[in-house]
């Protein structure tokens, strides 16, 4: 299965994204409310665990407004 874990501070905009980039076809919110540090750990191993593609964080916003999110096809 395809599939793409990322973090973002807009999860449902970032997930849209990737649906009409990528082809991917569902998608969910893993977890929320995490700092930037929290979240680029979380994707890391979600990532991983699922054998998904990830790619490294992006810009720094301070305070629990990252989440992580997974979509496949």
């Amino acid at each position: 299965m395809a599939c793409r874990v990322g973090m973002s501070t807009t999860p449902y905009t970032r997930m849209q994204y990737w649906k009409e980039e990528e082809g991917y076809t569902d998608g969910e919110i893993l977890h929320s409310n995490l700092t930037y540090d929290e979240a680029t750990k979380l994707e890391r191993e979600e990532a991983q665990s699922r054998g998904c593609k990830y790619g490294e964080g992006g810009e720094r916003k301070e305070g629990n407004v990252w989440s992580v999110y997974h979509v496949w096809k």
